[in-house]
């Protein structure tokens, strides 16, 4: 990469930039100064704050007037687990027999819901629901 660069880095300027990234005391950026740095909007910040699970502002070059994102925040596991556990008994409900553990994550997607079909065998078994995809093989006999 360092011989694509315009003007072209040396060896020993490329050598000591590879050292540098591995050198444990390395200087770190706060929050604030890497908003300011990047001039990281109000969406943009409401974003990684969402990704990273912390608070993170935007630069302070952008004034208090423009509103951040109405994207939700996130919710706590227990409520999401909720919220999912009423999904399922719903589509539990209304399906003629019991999905199999890959079919509900299908119908829970449909639905807004991101999980795996490890999380709903668990949920399965939280609500007392008992499905032969939702058993270990030796308790299907």
């Amino acid at each position: 990469m360092a011989s694509d660069c315009t003007p072209r880095l040396s060896d020993s300027k490329c050598n000591s930039a590879v050292k540098t990234g591995y050198n444990p005391k390395m200087r770190k950026l706060s929050y604030a100064s890497m908003a300011s740095l990047f001039q990281v909007t109000p969406h943009e910040a409401e974003i990684i704050t969402q990704a990273i699970g912390k608070p993170f502002p935007p630069s302070s070059e952008f004034p208090d007037g423009i509103p951040a994102t109405a994207l939700p925040r996130r919710r706590k596991r227990t409520q999401e687990r909720r919220e999912r556990h009423k999904a399922i008994l719903a589509i539990v409900d209304e399906a003629p027999e019991l999905p199999s553990l890959r079919k509900m994550q299908a119908f829970l997607s449909e639905r807004g819901f991101k999980t795996s079909h490890v999380t709903i065998k668990e949920d399965y078994r939280a609500l007392g629901i008992l499905a032969s995809a939702a058993l270990p093989p030796k308790a299907q006999q």
